[in-house]
């Protein structure tokens, strides 16, 4: 167990992946529970990095880890809890398939790919409104279930990898060969 809640988020630093809702999202957060055990790692780079920069100024647990090695990205997941997808469209979402693959259950906003392959309960949660306050409601459910029993995410890990394979390269591209070439 991480004696912190480790939230993650993977992508280009731009307005359609929500990192600026995200952003304030964790402002109210933090404002609502100032001393909270939650920490927030941000990884990629792009045209809103100094955005982060400059929140991670006032909010001490937003990690803006930057550009990661693709070899090295299985550590980032393993030292993480939940992965967090604040996008404003996100029509497929492979960093979700990865978390998944890592046993990460998942929280995201309700867009096209998370829609396809999230079950409630199951391998996440959804954000039901993108925007910092829907985001800030996500979050903080998560931490306050995290905070009566901080063992309640294992109970996700399997489920998690059972839709990691599911949407693996090797399914998925088998089922679109299987729909494309053999509907005869």
């Amino acid at each position: 167990f991480h004696s912190n809640l480790n939230f993650l988020t993977i992508g280009i630093y731009r307005p359609q992946k929500g990192i600026d809702l995200l952003l304030k999202a964790i402002t109210i957060f933090n404002r609502k529970y100032p001393n909270n055990k939650a920490v927030f790692r941000i990884v990629g780079g792009g045209e809103l990095k100094s955005l982060i920069t400059s929140f991670v100024v006032d909010n001490k647990n937003i990690v803006d880890a930057g550009y990661v090695k693709y070899e090295e990205i299985t550590q980032v997941y393993s030292q993480s809890d939940i992965y967090l997808l604040s996008s404003r469209e996100e029509p497929f979402g492979l960093v979700l398939i990865e978390a998944w693959a890592s046993g990460i259950p998942v929280l995201a906003t309700k867009t096209e790919g998370p829609r396809d392959m999230l079950e409630e309960g199951e391998n996440g949660w959804f954000i039901n409104q993108i925007t910092p306050e829907g985001i800030e409601a996500g979050i903080e459910r998560q931490y306050l279930s995290w905070q009566k029993n901080n063992s309640h995410l294992l109970q996700f890990e399997e489920s998690c990898r059972e839709t990691g394979k599911m949407f693996s390269i090797d399914i998925t591209s088998r089922k679109m060969y299987e729909t494309f070439f053999n509907s005869s």
